[in-house]
């Protein structure tokens, strides 16, 4: 393992402000002696608060190999390289979290989703550590999978492997136009960690919704605003401060729950 100060600019999504102390995991060996609750995906989904030591998986966790009927990736391998990948060699089933600027880990993690599909309808298994099991496998029939959320927590995930189909190369290009065509409409994909909560199960309007007909869409703190394309959305300008995001977070919480008895739960992680 090796520490580096780094920029938290370059290792999350919204370009957070300051610089952090990463300890970048080299080998399966170094996870028995790190906090794995401090461990960084690709930081899409990540707030970073306290001013710890955070962990990364090294590039020695990016790769990608087709056996067979499936893909097998290495956990910190970028979606967009994922991406490259299956256009490269005709591989169709991820189309819809192209543009998404996560690692495949995470994406796991967190059952990633969009347009009506989601990671948990092509998981085949994952390789995962835990202080309390060590290194096992999982397959499909062992895992829960839920909106936004996977029975994983308490797992570092260290390999994916996804049920793969072919189709021609055409045809998935088409389709990846599409879906990043109608993210870009909704939502934004640069300088932004996604969707700040979870849509409240079995409710008339989604947290985007609530959040529009509270009037705080485009409503901006310093460093940050709340999309006015997606109320869901937290944007940064420049480098962001993490109180300014706070302070939006908040916002939305308090006003969603003032006008219509709900409490948001975040989607983003922070730690």
């Amino acid at each position: 393992m090796k520490i580096e100060r780094v920029a938290l600019a370059h290792i999350t999504s919204i370009r957070l402000k300051g610089y952090r102390d990463i300890c970048f995991v080299d080998s399966e060996d170094d996870l028995y002696s790190i906090d794995t609750d401090h461990l960084l995906g690709a930081g899409s989904n990540t707030l970073v608060k306290s001013n710890i030591m955070l962990y990364k998986l090294s590039h020695n966790f990016s790769y990608i190999k087709k056996q067979g009927n499936v893909i097998v990736i290495g956990a910190a391998t970028k979606m967009s390289d994922i991406m490259k990948f299956c256009i490269s060699n005709n591989i169709t089933g991820l189309e819809f979290l192209y543009g998404v600027p996560c690692s495949i880990g995470g994406a796991t993690y967190m059952n990633a989703g969009a347009f009506s599909k989601s990671i948990g309808d092509i998981f085949s298994y994952a390789k995962v550590y835990s202080a309390e099991k060590g290194i096992i496998y999982v397959d499909k029939s062992s895992v829960d999978f839920f909106y936004r959320e996977t029975s994983l927590k308490g797992y570092v995930i260290l390999e994916v492997a996804l049920n793969c189909k072919t189709e021609k190369r055409k045809t998935i290009i088409n389709r990846t136009k599409s879906y990043i065509k109608k993210r870009l409409s909704a939502a934004h994909i640069k300088n932004t960690f996604g969707s700040v909560f979870k849509n409240p199960k079995n409710k008339e309007f989604t947290a985007g919704e609530m959040i529009d007909r509270c009037g705080l869409k485009g409503m901006r703190k310093n460093s940050a605003a709340i999309s006015e394309k997606h109320g869901n959305f937290i944007i940064g300008f420049g480098e962001t401060e993490f109180d300014d995001i706070a302070f939006l977070i908040d916002k939305m919480k308090n006003s969603v729950y003032k006008q219509f008895g709900i409490s948001l739960e975040e989607e983003v992680k922070i730690i």
